[in-house]
């Protein structure tokens, strides 16, 4: 019996810890990847655009088995100096990304969070995490959404 090929959406690819899950997941034969960021990334079945575009969301949702939803605001000063923009994009575009992951059918979604989530420490940053944490833990209750909460700790390494 033949193992089916899976396809995987990786949002954040151009970050650290998308560049690394890629790197891993890229070893997998069994594997077909769509990558997407806002910042030019070359490889194959790479997807430049902005999670806060719906249209672009829908598009790059199709047709896909999983998502690792790595894409976000991530350095806390920075959130916590434009809170705004930090809650569009970390937890508006996730409402999203989980939306049309659940109009196209994706059997699974990833969700890259923080240990920060459970602590007052991150501010804007925490609030945001929690939140999307929240909001895929109830959406499973009743829209049977699948769902892994990856927590990090804080991130750090060599760009290479």
């Amino acid at each position: 019996m033949a193992i089916q090929k899976k396809t995987i959406l990786i949002t954040g690819a151009c970050g650290w810890i998308g560049r690394n899950i890629t790197k891993k997941l890229e070893k997998n034969n069994n594997i077909t990847l769509k990558l997407t960021d806002n910042k030019k990334l070359n490889k194959k079945n790479f997807f430049k655009g902005d999670i806060q575009d719906k249209n672009f969301l829908n598009k790059i949702t199709k047709n896909v088995d999983i998502v690792y939803h790595f894409a976000a605001i991530s350095d806390i000063d920075e959130s916590n100096a434009d809170p705004f923009a930090s809650l569009s994009i970390n937890l508006n575009c996730s409402i999203n990304i989980i939306n049309f992951c659940k109009k196209n059918k994706v059997n699974k979604i990833i969700f890259g969070s923080s240990i920060y989530s459970l602590s007052s420490q991150g501010g804007i940053y925490s609030v945001t995490k929690r939140a999307v944490e929240d909001i895929l833990q109830n959406l499973s209750k009743i829209k049977k959404i699948k769902f892994v909460i990856l927590r990090f700790g804080s991130i750090y390494g060599f760009r290479k």
